[in-house]
C-alpha cells in the first residue's frame, strides 16, 4: 500500500499567504533519561518578519516506523489553554518501497496533528524576531534498538510530495491582527540531510 493513498490532507486555514514571512520550524531531541525511550520537541521560531500572534497549525511528518513507536498517550502541548491538540492520523509499517527519497519508505510511520487556536481574538503568543525556539508540542517514542537510526522528516512539497500532498503549514495574525497563511523559511528534521534529488 501506498502512503499516499492513504494520508488525508485537511486545511484548517484557507488564508492569503503573510508576503514577508518567515517561520522556521524544527524537530529537537529530548532525552527523558530512559532507555529504549525518545522525545522531541516541534518547536517554532520567528525568523524574518514583524512581530505575529500564532493561530492554528497543522503538522505532518514522517518517522522510521521499523524502530520507533509514537506513544499517543504521551503526546504534550505546550501552549496555553487557547490552544487545543488534535491528533489526525497515526499510521505505522506502511511500504512505500520505490516511491521518493525517505531511506527508511519501506517502514514509514506519519503523524498529522492539529494545534487549533480557539479563541476568536487574536492569539496570546506574540513571536518576534530574535527570539529563542518556541516548543509547541512533544512526541514521544518506544525504541526497539538505540544503536539504530532514528529519523523525523518534516512534510513539504520538496521532499515529501511522493508520499502525499499533507504538509506542515501554519497561521498567524500579523500587525493588523489578519489572520495569514505564514511560509516557512526552513525545515529541521531529525537525522535526515535533503540532497538536491530529494523530489
Amino acid at each position: 500500500m501506498k502512503v499516499g493513498t492513504t494520508i488525508l490532507s485537511i486545511f484548517l486555514f484557507g488564508c492569503n499567504l503573510i508576503g514577508q514571512s518567515g517561520i522556521d520550524v524544527r524537530v529537537e531531541r529530548v532525552d527523558p533519561g530512559e532507555e529504549f525511550f525518545t522525545c522531541f520537541n516541534l518547536e517554532v521560531r520567528n525568523s524574518e518578519m514583524p512581530p505575529l500572534k500564532l493561530a492554528s497549525m497543522n503538522y505532518r511528518l514522517f518517522y522510521n516506523s521499523d524502530n520507533l513507536s509514537f506513544r499517543a498517550d504521551d503526546i504534550r502541548l505546550f501552549l496555553p489553554s487557547e490552544y487545543t491538540l488534535k491528533l489526525v492520523q497515526n499510521l505505522k509499517d506502511v511500504d512505500a518501497s520505490g516511491t521518493g527519497p525517505l531511506p527508511f519508505e519501506q517502514d514509514l510511520g506519519f503523524l498529522n496533528f492539529s494545534v487549533i487556536y480557539q479563541d476568536g481574538s487574536p492569539g496570546s503568543i506574540r513571536m518576534v524576531q530574535g527570539e529563542p525556539w518556541l516548543a509547541v508540542v512533544q512526541l514521544c517514542f518506544d525504541v526497539a534498538d538505540e544503536q539504530n537510526h532514528q529519523t523525523i522528516v518534516l512534510a513539504r512539497d520538496e521532499v515529501t510530495a511522493r508520499y502525499g500532498k499533507a504538509y506542515v503549514e501554519l497561521s498567524a495574525y500579523d500587525e493588523n491582527d489578519q489572520i495569514m497563511a505564514a511560509r516557512i523559511s526552513s525545515y529541521g528534521d531529525y537525522n535526515f540531510v535533503v540532497s538536491k534529488r530529494s523530489n
